[in-house]
C-alpha cells in the first residue's frame, strides 16, 4: 500500500490518500509513521470554507417593501452607472454578510436581522 498524501484533521487524526482512496487513520498508524519517517510531511489542518449565506433579491425587495423602506433603499443604491446600483441590478441573490448591504440597511433604518433573515 502506498501513501500518496496525508493531512491532519483534528488531534492525532489524519486523512490520508492511500492507493487513491481517502482513509481516516491516526498518526500512530504504522503505514503513516513509516511514510513520515521517509521524509514526508503531514499537511496541517485546513478549516473548510464556509460559504456566505445568501437570500434571493426578490425576498429582500418584498421585505423592504413591507417595512416601508423600498424607496429609501433604492435611493441609497444610487442611480444607473453607480457601482452599487449596477451590482444590485446584476445580482439575483444578496450576500447577507456583505458589509455594504448591512451598511445600507442600517443607514435607511432597517432591521438587519429581520431583512436579511434566512428564507
Amino acid at each position: 500500500m502506498t501513501v500518496e498524501s496525508a493531512r491532519f484533521m483534528y488531534a492525532e487524526s489524519v486523512l490520508a490518500v492511500i492507493d487513491g482512496e481517502q482513509v481516516f487513520t491516526t498518526i500512530s498508524d504504522p503505514l503513516i509513521a513509516d511514510w513520515v519517517a521517509l521524509g514526508n510531511t503531514i499537511a496541517p489542518y485546513v478549516a473548510p470554507v464556509i460559504p456566505n449565506r445568501t437570500i434571493s433579491k426578490r425576498v429582500l425587495v418584498e421585505r423592504l417593501g413591507a417595512a416601508g423602506l423600498l424607496s429609501a433603499a433604492f435611493t441609497g443604491l444610487g442611480g444607473p452607472g453607480s457601482l452599487t446600483y449596477e451590482r444590485w441590478s446584476a445580482s439575483t441573490y444578496v450576500d447577507t454578510t456583505n458589509t455594504d448591504v448591512i451598511a445600507l440597511i442600517t443607514t435607511i433604518g432597517g432591521n438587519v436581522a429581520t431583512l436579511l433573515a434566512p428564507e
